[in-house]
């Protein structure tokens, strides 16, 4: 588990789970050298990293560009480079608000 620890990051989420199968590396998922250190060996990678709540991009968007296109971008090119498998995940916020 590769987490920043920011705003909505917690250690207890991981907490149980087994130390043989599961780590958590404390990184930012746009330090390409990090990646290249962590992403070789895996079998897949799951990308659920952004910045979430949205509506905070309206007042400060670098934090969603750098994690949300940057990061993305970083975990494609690792994960091309080592051959290993890639799910990105995401929210339905990426549509926008619809109409009900």
């Amino acid at each position: 588990v590769l987490d920043k620890l920011t705003y909505a990051g917690n250690p207890e989420n991981i907490a149980g789970l087994p130390s043989d199968r599961v780590e958590l590396v404390v990184g930012d998922i746009c330090d390409a050298a990090l990646l290249d250190r962590i992403v070789p060996g895996h079998d897949a990678i799951v990308h659920y990293a952004a910045e979430s709540h949205n509506d905070n991009s309206i007042s400060d968007p670098e934090p969603f560009l750098r994690t949300n296109v940057e990061g993305t971008f970083r975990l494609l090119e690792a994960v091309r480079k080592y051959g290993v498998r890639y799910h990105h995940v995401s929210t339905d916020e990426v549509y926008g608000d619809l109409a009900l």
